[in-house]
Formats: structure tokens, C-alpha cells, sequence
């Protein structure tokens, strides 16, 4: 009887040392265990990549499907370059970078016809660009829901092909003479800590997003501001929470706007939403305030196509419309002492106005070019002062509820048809 010897065999899925630890499989490039700053970039040749941990460097051949990069729970520094050094084609696939828990660096560069992925864990994290422009053929996704963290595209050109999702940003700054184009939508979410506010600023050339932006505050005083071009396709939708929070829209000429509706909801901190300049809504506009001193200012240049409808609460609020509105304003305030509201644009639609309980309320409709404005006006059981334009012709309605009221018609032309409703003429 003979006996048989089997001896065993292992099978090498090239494992190297940098000192990191490095996997290639199928494809798939997996990357750990780093010791130092960790750079991982292109070479001239096809699905080759250079990788270099504290100085010492290995050459990979035969990356095409999947980059992923697994930092530690240290203060992590890992670059990602993409078609440099003498590169000609993106990296096709996918890219994962998860950094761990430690406050972290990401700087990302060159093009990537995938996804990428950057989960940057726990600290207080920073995601950049330094050395060349950034394309991604689908997604970039950001998820860090805590510590002080930030997006900086460091004057860099961004160019997503689908959508963009920052969940967890703190800042978000761009530059001042690169370009963000979103082919999806882009979504931008506070970090869910007590000691990181959302700033988010478009500051560079031109920002496009081909379908909506969203943006989620937290409970801390967030900001929302554009000095560059903007475009954006459908709807911008913002939610700043209950901090006192800012939006100020000031866009450089030459964007097209918000082709869709814009809503706003404040919280119960004091809110001011401004539109500058070049600033313009194709659809609706509608802006809740919420508590808190609120305030709405605009330019005479602003360009609503829709209806613009403005909702406050119980404290005091300022309301100043400047700008051409083709359809209905819509204001409706709460409760609150000393409520401002002048109106010096043109309103194509009707003029309706709330006024709540509080005193001192103050309406003034002083359009700068003369025009017909029919109103539909309630005011409350508080003092208030009601004031017209020479420049206006008033017809509509206008209703008080027993309130002691101050009427400033100078020579502004009542309409045979307006009708007063307890309210002394």
C-alpha cells in the first residue's frame, strides 16, 4: 500500500510592505496599515500606481477596478493624484478612502471615472485639493457626521458627473477662480456637533448644479453665501436650523440662477436672507423665517418669475422688496412688535399681507415706477402705520380688526373698487 504526499501550496496575492500594507486582487488595489504620510498616485502607464509610505516606494501594475485606501485611528495624511506625472486617462474605476478616527487629511486630485468615497470617521477632518484639478465620473460622497471638519477646493476646477453629497461639512469654501459643475444634484449636511456650524461659501467663478442643491444646517449659527455665478437646474432647498443664520445671495453676472423653486425654513434664531444682485428664481420662492428677529432684504435687480411668499414669527421682522416679482408676494407675519415691511418693486400679481396682535407694525408701498397694485390686507389688533407711493394706484382690499391705525395715502390714487373693511379712511 502506498501512501500519497500532499504538499501545500500558497497562493501570493502580492503583499508588500511600504511599510503599508499593500493587496492586489483581481484588480483591485487595497490599501492599509500606513506608517507615515501615504501617497498613492498614476504613473504614464495604464493601471499602474506608485505608492509611497515614509519615503519608501512600490510600483503596482494592473489596478483597474477598485482604489481602496484604509487609514488608521491617527492623525492620517493620504494623497490621492490621478492622471499626473505624465498620465493621460482616469483611474476607471472606483475609489474608496475610509481614514479612521484621527484628525485627518485627504487631498484628492486628477479624475476618477467612478465613484469616490471618502469616510474621514471620528476628528476634526480636512478634505482638499492641491495639486491639480479633480473630475469624477459618478459620485463624490463625503460622510463625517462629527468634529470640526472641512471641504476646500483650494482654487481648483471640481467636475461631477452625477452627484455630490458632503454629509457632515463644517466649511465649505471654494476659491476665487475655479469652477464646481454637478451633473445630479448636490446635498450638503451639517456635522451633527455642538461646536461646528455650517459655512458654506461659493466664492469661485462659476458654481453649476444640473438638478437641485440642498443644503442642512444643524443647531448652530449656519451661513449660506454666493459671490460666483450660479446656476442650478431644479430646486434650491435650504434648512439652516435654529441657529441665526445667514443666506446671501449676491451671484456674479452671468449665471443663469434657480430654474426651479427655492424654499427656505429657519429655526427659532434670529435669520437674514438677502438676494444681491444678478440674483433670480424661475419658479416660486418661499421663505419661512421662523422665530427670532428675523429679516428679508433684496435688490432692486432680483428677478422672481413666480410667486414670492415670505412667512415670519412671533418677534420682530423686516421685510424690504426691491426687485420685480411677476407673480404674488405673500407676506404674512406673526405676532411680534415693530414689524417692517416696504415694498419699492414691481408686483405683477396680488399684493397679500398679514399682519399679526403686535404694535407698531409698519407697511409701506412706495413702488419707484408708477403701477396698479391690487392688495388683499388684513392687519391686526395692534398699532400699525400704513403708507402709499405717489407713484401707486391702489385697488383690492384692505381689512382691520379693530387696531388703531395711521393711514398715509398722499397722492396715491385709490381705485373706485378698493374697499376699506373696519378700517378708518
Amino acid at each position: 500500500m502506498r501512501s500519497h504526499t500532499i504538499r501545500p501550496k500558497l497562493e501570493q496575492l502580492e503583499g508588500r510592505w511600504v511599510p503599508a500594507t499593500i493587496r492586489l486582487v483581481a484588480g483591485n488595489l487595497f490599501i492599509s496599515h500606513q506608517a507615515g504620510p501615504l501617497v498613492v498616485e498614476s504613473t504614464a502607464v495604464a493601471g499602474q500606481f506608485k505608492i509611497t509610505d515614509s519615503a519608501k516606494t512600490v510600483i503596482v501594475n494592473g489596478v483597474g477596478s477598485l482604489i481602496s485606501i484604509t487609514g488608521t485611528n491617527l492623525a492620517d495624511k493620504i494623497t490621492f493624484q490621478a492622471n499626473v506625472a505624465g498620465g493621460n486617462k482616469a483611474f476607471p474605476g472606483n475609489l474608496l478612502i475610509n481614514s479612521g478616527n484621527g484628525a485627518d487629511l485627504i487631498d484628492l486630485s486628477g479624475r476618477v471615472s467612478g465613484n469616490v468615497t471618502l469616510l474621514t470617521g471620528l476628528g476634526n477632518d480636512t478634505v482638499t485639493s492641491t495639486s491639480e484639478d479633480v473630475s469624477v465620473g459618478g459620485n463624490l460622497t463625503w460622510s463625517d457626521p462629527t468634529g470640526v471638519n472641512t471641504f476646500n477646493l483650494n482654487s481648483l476646477n471640481y467636475t461631477i458627473g452625477n452627484n455630490l453629497t458632503l454629509f457632515g461639512v463644517g466649511n465649505f469654501s471654494m476659491g476665487q477662480s475655479n469652477i464646481l459643475k454637478v451633473g445630479g444634484f448636490a446635498s450638503l449636511t451639517a456635522t451633527q456637533t455642538s461646536a461646528n456650524p455650517m459655512s458654506v461659501l461659493f466664492d469661485g467663478a462659476a458654481v453649476s448644479i444640473g438638478k437641485s442643491l440642498q443644503l442642512t444646517g444643524g443647531t448652530l449659527n449656519d451661513s449660506f453665501s454666493v459671490t460666483s455665478e450660479l446656476t442650478v437646474g431644479n430646486m434650491l432647498w435650504a434648512n439652516l436650523g435654529n441657529g441665526d443664520n445667514v443666506v446671501n445671495l449676491s451671484p456674479a453676472a452671468g449665471g443663469g440662477g434657480i430654474g426651479g423653486n427655492f424654499f427656505y425654513t429657519g429655526g427659532g434664531g434670529k435669520d437674514v436672507v438677502g438676494f444681491g444682485v444678478n440674483s433670480s428664481v424661475a419658479g416660486n420662492t418661499q421663505l419661512s423665517l421662523g422665530e427670532g428677529i428675523n429679516a428679508f432684504i433684496d435688490s432692486s435687480t432680483s428677478l422672481y418669475s413666480g410667486d414670492l411668499s415670505i412667512q415670519g414669527g412671533n418677534d420682530t421682522n423686516t421685510t424690504v422688496v426691491s426687485g420685480l416679482v411677476s407673480g404674488n408676494v405673500n407676506i404674512d407675519l406673526g405676532n411680534g412688535d415693530s414689524n417692517t415691511t416696504t415694498v419699492t418693486g414691481s408686483v405683477g400679481g396680488t399684493f397679500r399681507y398679514r399682519l399679526g396682535n403686535g404694535s407698531l407694525g409698519v407697511l409701506n408701498l412706495l413702488p419707484t415706477v408708477a403701477q396698479t397694485l391690487s392688495v388683499d390686507i388684513l392687519f391686526g389688533t395692534g398699532d400699525s402705520t400704513f403708507t402709499l407711493s405717489p407713484n401707486l394706484t391702489l385697488d383690492g382690499i384692505v381689512r382691520g380688526t379693530g387696531g388703531t391705525y395711521t393711514f398715509n395715502q398722499g397722492t396715491a390714487i385709490l381705485a373706485p373698487n378698493l374697499i376699506f373693511f373696519n378700517y378708518p379712511v
